[in-house]
């Protein structure tokens, strides 16, 4: 049977708008049906053990330099590991790269 592109992003669409919908409307990420629920009470307990580095560096910002910002800034997350590789990457003519060898692996036959 052939697929239609549009009928499926269609029931896409829509099976994104039906799980929206049955979402709890307060933005915690649960169903309504069991955030709401008089039997959950106690169920929920916050979790802080992961750590957001990119977000703590928004706040960081936030804290200490929006004042200094100008109206209208859009605060961005660089990732300064990709920029300190890009420094330390040796120019195209110095750079290369060693032959590959050959698996020698006698179960191969």
């Amino acid at each position: 049977m052939r697929r239609d592109a549009d009928l499926d992003f269609l029931l896409t669409m829509a099976l994104d708008i039906h799980d929206n919908d049955l979402l709890c409307s307060c933005g915690c990420g649960f169903y309504r049906v069991d955030a709401h629920d008089d039997d959950a009470d106690g169920w929920f307990k916050p979790d802080d053990s992961t750590i957001c580095y990119a977000r703590a560096a928004i706040e960081q910002y936030q804290r200490e330099e929006a004042n200094d910002a100008e109206a209208g800034t859009l605060i961005t997350i660089v990732d300064e590991r990709v920029t300190e590789a890009r420094r330390r990457k040796l120019p195209a003519d110095e750079y290369t790269r060693p032959a590959k060898q050959p698996i020698a692996d006698e179960s191969l036959g």
